[in-house]
């Protein structure tokens, strides 16, 4: 089986991979006037260049897709197949949660050879060592059945005749694409800041199949508030007159309106508290307190 992985979309380009975006679309222009169909009238080699060139460059002009592709080249020189990336949420998102839709990388076999890696087989033949399936025979070891690549074929399970297979150019003879798509997934009230989830089986392709696992890393949006665990405290707003008599304030929170009681003769820097009222629990059940801290109004939202 060929080898799951991504084109070299830097190299196709000839850009280096901190490349910018200028240098990105500079390059690509150069690549795609070197290779364009029309100036090549009959060379079929010059149309798929040009292809691979257009697909190189819509995948890293593109901020999601070129971050998605990045990922995988690192998770793929770490040696695993895990991805992680790090989503931003907000105060309203920590009382209701939320839906969060992220690009993956999922692994296709290459349209333009049907998964094979080359684009010709003139001048191939099956090989008559392991009968084109690319493995040698099966050996046991401490009791773990393994099969290496054929040493005849190198795992191809094809053998030149006179001529080599042509590579296909638009996955680089690898016979798979490695492609972004869309997932959903669904973030519980409550996080705390720096928590990892696990998502599993939305990671990089494996080569024996399936998916490892993809990590969200919850990073929190600074605001006027504070966090402990489930409780809240959050910047209220009073004008000194109020302080002095006492009054009633409201606030809308991303759940509810609450009518706080500011009372007579209170200070600035004092709290207000409202227990249940608070963040809810990603596990569910009951929800924190929520402190109001008392603040003059140049100070508040």
């Amino acid at each position: 089986m060929p080898e799951v992985a991504s084109p070299d979309y830097y190299g196709i380009l000839g850009v280096e991979h901190d490349a910018t975006s200028e240098e990105i679309h500079e390059a690509f222009r150069h690549r795609a006037h070197e290779c364009h169909p029309d100036l090549h009238p009959g060379d079929d080699s010059a149309a798929e260049r040009f292809k691979a060139v257009n697909e190189a460059y819509h995948t890293l002009s593109n901020e999601d897709e070129r971050r998605a592709y990045d990922a995988s080249l690192t998770t793929k020189d770490a040696g695993h197949a895990d991805l992680e990336t790090t989503v931003v949420l907000g105060l309203r998102e920590l009382f209701t949660g939320c839906r969060v839709r992220l690009r993956v990388p999922r692994a296709a076999p290459c349209p333009a050879c049907g998964g094979e890696g080359v684009a010709s087989r003139r001048g191939a033949v099956g090989c008559t060592s392991c009968g084109g399936s690319g493995f040698g025979p099966e050996e046991v070891f401490l009791g773990v059945r393994t099969r290496e690549s054929c040493l005849r074929c190198g795992g191809r399970g094809l053998l030149e005749t006179g001529f080599a297979p042509s590579p296909c150019l638009p996955c680089r003879g690898l016979g798979y694409l490695l492609l972004a798509s869309w997932t959903e997934v669904r973030l519980p009230p409550g996080l705390e800041d720096g928590q990892r989830l696990c998502v599993p089986g939305q990671g990089q392709p494996l080569l024996q199949g399936g998916q490892g696992d993809l990590f969200l890393r919850i990073s929190l949006r600074r605001g006027t508030w504070a966090r402990r665990g489930s409780d809240l405290v959050l910047d209220l707003p009073v004008p000194s007159r109020s302080l002095s008599h006492g009054t009633h304030l409201s606030y809308q929170t991303p759940l509810e309106t609450i009518e706080v009681a500011v009372p007579k003769g209170a200070r600035y820097g004092q709290h207000v508290r409202y227990l249940g009222r608070g963040l809810p629990s990603p596990e569910g059940g009951t929800r924190g307190t929520l402190w109001f801290r008392l603040v003059p109004p140049s100070a508040g939202r």
